[in-house]
Formats: C-alpha cells, structure tokens, sequence
C-alpha cells in the first residue's frame, strides 16, 4: 500500500523490489515459488515483479497492490527489501518525496464493513509478542484501527440437516473489532455461504 499524503499528485510511482531467493535450506531440499496471481487497486493486473508501476497517485490517496505466492515446501520470509521511486514535478526521480518504507506481518487481506471501495483492507500482526495474534487492521484509506484479542469463543450445537447451522459465541475484550481463532466445527467438510449477527447485551 502507497499512501500519498500530500496535495500534489504522486507521478510515475514505481516499485524496484528483487524475486524472493532461498538463503538458506538445511535439509537441501528442491523448492519452487510460483506467482499465481496480482491486482491493482482490486482489479487483475499482472503486475510483475521487478520495476512494479503503479501510475500515477492522487493526493490523500492510497494505491494497493497484491500478489499472491505459492510454494511447494513450507518456509519463512525472514527479510524484505524494496525501493520506491517517483518523479518530481519537473521528472526528476532524485527530488522525489517519499518519506520510508515499512513492512507490516500480514495475517491476511479482509474487507472492513463500512469502508467499501472495491479494494481488501489488511489485518496485520505489528506488535511483535509471543502470541503472534492481529492486534490491528490497516485501512486500503489509509487509517488504522485496533484490533483486540477476544475474551472466549465457543460453540453450540453441531452442523447437521436440515439446515447446517451452528451458533458462534464470541465475548469481546473490547468495543470494537475482536480477533479470536476456534477448531472448525465442520472438521473441514462444509463452507461458510452466510453469517447473520446476534448482539446480546
């Protein structure tokens, strides 16, 4: 995600990041990384690697874009580099105003009721601790909200005809987004098409 805080426009952002390499592989096993997909601003564009444009950014405005890996062993991303570049009002890449670049532990892309723009929001792990749980959800916008871990969760019944329905219990810690993780009760075998809220004060 590129944020453009000021009031001029962004020209000709660009992105110079290197292909992931193995550094190391004790074990000397044979491993291939596959990029399956990409988007820009949510929607498909095959958007490389290397050299990424991103075009032009409005002001006060974000750019986002995605790519999506595979691999065929699993593995750790323990280090990321990139560059980012754009050109001045007068085309010059050196006068440019970008002021860093920062790398967030992605848990995974969400859509956030009440922001919909067409393009996913980012629940991330920032605060580094043992637990390794999201603690908050970064905007496509460009604001951040905090997210909280759950007091409990729990479930009642089980999923069976007529209708596969099961109730969720959730006990937030906090007023606001919550984040808890619970064993699937379906053990793999159905998928969620719908989710209807009870609020029970």
């Amino acid at each position: 995600m590129i944020e453009n805080n000021g009031f001029g426009t962004a020209r000709n952002v660009r992105i110079e990041s290197a292909q992931p390499k193995i550094i190391e592989n004790e074990k000397g096993l044979a491993i291939n990384f596959s990029l399956i997909g990409s988007n820009l601003n949510g929607q498909p564009r095959q958007l490389g690697l290397t050299n990424i444009d991103f075009g032009n950014i409005a002001p006060k405005s974000s750019a986002i874009g995605q790519w999506w890996f595979t691999s065929d062993l699993l593995g750790h991303f323990i280090s990321y580099e990139t560059k980012l570049t754009h050109l001045d009002s007068r085309g010059n890449p050196e006068l440019s105003l970008v002021s860093g670049v920062t790398l967030h532990e992605l848990i995974r892309s969400v859509r956030v009721y009440g922001s919909e723009d067409g393009m996913d929001d980012f629940l991330v792990n920032e605060v580094q601790d043992s637990k390794e749980t999201p603690d908050a959800i970064f905007l496509s916008s460009g604001g951040v909200l905090d997210v909280w871990p759950v007091s409990g969760m729990s479930t009642v019944g089980s999923i069976s005809a007529p209708d596969y329905e099961i109730d969720l219990i959730v006990t937030p810690f906090h007023a606001g987004w919550n984040y808890g993780k619970i064993s699937d009760p379906g053990n793999g075998n159905f998928k969620v098409v719908s989710v209807t809220v009870k609020i029970v004060r």
